[in-house]
């Protein structure tokens, strides 16, 4: 049993699972951060449907409506809309009824998302609708085919990882938000697991010596690309390959021109399918109207006052609310569209634990300053471009400050944050058994209290 605390990936994937499958049953249906919008992305992909004319059986219609609005009730404090035993036999006794399906008319963002996000939920729907489970049965199979994918794509990425990153990662993978947002059907899930990938083939390649093979920069630009179809927001993290030294590019000619290469496809392929679903999907039913917003407006005042739109993301990101609410409370411990929250100290102890791991006295190669610099300017500017897409779609025309930004959106951005911070040399005395008993003590804790908020919140 002692050696199961030395290893991180180990530690991960058993509680990883565990509190996965435990958040996938306790957490009432649609109950994830646009799940629902989510769950019918998914489904009409995986019947080959770009477009939304894709017939979903009406039960799983209604029974997706009905739950969404007693959601809706949740969120505003309705104590009456808490779910019961009585409930739970309802939502297991619903037959599937395939006749009179309707038609999928997605009015949100999920509606521009590609099939790769979704490749563990797609084959779980299908698979439950051909043996006919009721409504909440095909839900948890779309749950547990986007978990199983999340769980194995971040386990794949610890065992790759050095000791001293793969704990702190470890802990974040198994923060109550990660685990609870890895349960319920989400983009999210696999890009977070493709983020962190991409980072960590960075790490081992800036590492490296001698001139790189051409198979490596080949696996920079499919996860490059994987990253900018999965979650388009995230476009320029692959600028994190400016970490590897120029000597191993061949020179800093062939360094720019390659990590252009490495983010071209991505780019046009992600830009492509952008202009494609506007073209046709929201040609059909239109985009979501969002109060006050207007993005083409938007898009030429940026134009127009660029000191402006800089002097509203410079408000917003040194904000209290960001600082404090997004990058600690919502980054580490928000559950249910941000209103189940497990104890403050569940939250606010994985910063400090996650450098403490950090720090650990682990021997091996350090980066140099100029390529931690290049992984923070990484990071950064997908932290910008995300608050650009927010505030182009989601913020009311010439707003002072940025709306939208959750602390999950920093979750995929992680990995470089914590490798621009990582010391030259380890100052703490911590043993890979020691950050294992750590990380399972507090994350053991934290999950229980997460799951306990939920069910106190969302059950009488």
């Amino acid at each position: 049993m002692s050696g199961f605390f030395a290893r991180a990936d180990r530690v991960f994937l058993v509680l990883g699972l565990i509190f996965g499958l435990l958040y996938l049953f306790v957490t009432p249906p649609f109950r994830g951060p646009d799940e629902a919008a989510h769950f019918q992305r998914a489904f009409e992909l995986a019947h080959g449907v770009v477009e939304g004319r894709t017939p979903i059986p009406r039960s799983l219609d209604g029974f997706k409506e009905d739950i969404t609005a007693r959601n809706g009730r949740l969120y505003r404090g309705d104590d009456a809309a808490r779910y019961g035993a009585q409930d739970v036999r309802g939502w297991i006794d619903t037959p599937l009824a395939r006749e009179n399906a309707p038609l999928i008319n997605i009015k949100s963002s999920s509606s521009a998302y590609t099939p790769l996000p979704y490749l563990g939920v797609m084959p779980m729907q299908r698979l439950a609708l051909a043996f006919e489970l009721p409504p909440v049965g095909v839900l948890w199979a779309a749950r547990l085919g986007g978990m199983l994918v999340g769980v194995f794509g971040v386990w794949v990425v610890l065992r790759a990882c050095p000791p001293r990153l793969a704990w702190p990662l470890a802990l974040m993978a198994l923060m109550p938000v990660t685990v609870f947002i890895r349960s319920m059907v989400s983009a999210d899930t696999l890009t977070l697991a493709i983020a962190w990938g991409y980072a960590v083939l960075v790490l081992h390649l800036a590492r490296g010596q001698g001139r790189m093979a051409g198979r490596e920069i080949a696996a920079l630009g499919v996860l490059a690309t994987a990253l900018c179809l999965s979650k388009n927001a995230y476009a320029l993290l692959p600028l994190a390959a400016l970490a590897i030294p120029a000597p191993r590019w061949g020179g800093w000619r062939r360094q720019v021109a390659l990590v252009g290469a490495v983010m071209l496809p991505g780019l046009a392929l992600s830009a492509g399918w952008a202009l494609w679903v506007k073209a046709t999907y929201y040609a059909m039913h239109g985009p979501e109207p969002i109060r006050g917003s207007w993005p083409e407006g938007q898009l030429t005042y940026m134009w127009r006052h660029p000191a402006l739109y800089a002097l509203a993301l410079f408000k917003t990101v040194f904000s209290w609310h960001f600082l404090w609410h997004v990058g600690v409370v919502e980054f580490a411990g928000s559950l249910c569209y941000q209103d189940r929250y497990p104890p403050l100290w569940a939250t606010v102890a994985y910063w400090p634990l996650a450098l403490l791991l950090l720090w650990r006295a682990v021997p091996g190669e350090a980066l140099s300053s100029r390529q931690r610099l290049w992984l923070a300017a990484a990071a950064i500017s997908g932290i910008v471009l995300g608050l650009t897409f927010l505030y182009v779609q989601w913020t009311a025309y010439k707003a002072p400050l940025i709306g939208g930004f959750q602390g999950r959106y920093l979750h995929p951005i992680l990995p470089l944050l914590l490798l621009a911070l990582m010391p030259a040399a380890g100052k703490v005395a911590l043993s890979d058994k020691a950050a294992g008993c750590v990380v399972t003590a507090v994350t053991v804790i934290a999950n229980l209290a997460g799951l306990w908020a939920i069910v106190q919140g969302d059950y009488r």
